[in-house]
């Protein structure tokens, strides 16, 4: 039987162990939900940086890339769009390469890098990403919020494990059940996945700097059938 592991934070990884792993990254607000978006929408790759600097050398090195992020929910100096995926429409990036920074999860994904298979995943591709897997074990990894775990991504988690033991029969070990058994709480507690997305510290931070829609869009669940994959030679994401 196939199981499924959560990582609350990158951190927390098992690094040798990675090269045997079939990974999912998630980072719901925003960096995944917006890869799926964009991935979604045509865009034909997204090269996946984790340092602010990096990102511009790259574009200024590619200059028919968009150079694409955030820092702290807004868009760095210079780039052409930030991280919200309503930005990431067909009339912005079918067919255009983007170079992707933001505060977490491209952090994530840069330390899960040896991994044998790396997807990206939210509420918006849950079951797709899911059936993506197959029949392989997986760990899912939550980008966290700064270096802490989020709320926010650990529910996605759990709301994936929760699709993986109930509709592929996948074993889960005890932090995959603690996280699948927190989000059906959260989810009986709240009523539906945006107002749990809205209840959490990166949600208030959003909607803070008026991003509501960004999670009202994040929260729709099993809405894509999307699934971005990281390709770990060319460190490009496309579609699987």
């Amino acid at each position: 039987m196939a199981c499924v592991d959560v990582a609350l934070l990158p951190d927390h990884v098992d690094i040798d162990a990675l090269e045997t792993q079939c990974v999912i990254v998630i980072d719901v607000l925003r960096a995944s939900t917006t890869m799926i978006a964009a991935v979604e929408s045509g865009a034909e790759s997204i090269q996946p940086i984790a340092d602010v600097q990096d990102a511009r050398d790259v574009a200024q090195n590619n200059p028919e890339v968009l150079l694409c992020g955030e820092r702290h929910g807004v868009p760095p100096d210079g780039f052409v769009i930030g991280n919200s995926p309503l930005e990431y429409e067909p009339s912005v990036v079918a067919g255009k390469r983007l170079v992707l920074t933001t505060t977490n999860g491209t952090r994530a994904l840069s330390m899960v890098g040896h991994a044998k298979k790396i997807l990206i995943g939210g509420l918006t591709n849950r079951a797709s990403a899911c059936i993506e897997l197959g029949s392989q074990d997986v760990l899912i990894v939550c980008a966290g919020t700064e270096g802490r775990v989020s709320l926010d991504d650990s529910f996605t988690a759990g709301m994936m494990v929760q699709w993986l033991t109930q509709q592929a029969g996948y074993d889960a070990t005890e932090t995959a059940q603690i996280a699948c058994q927190s989000a059906e709480w959260l989810l009986l507690k709240h009523r539906s996945c945006e107002q749990v997305l809205k209840s959490t510290l990166y949600g208030r931070r959003l909607i803070d700097l008026g991003m509501d829609r960004d999670i009202e869009y994040a929260a729709q669940l099993d809405s894509s059938e999307a699934v971005p994959v990281l390709d770990l030679p060319s460190n490009t994401i496309t579609a699987g």
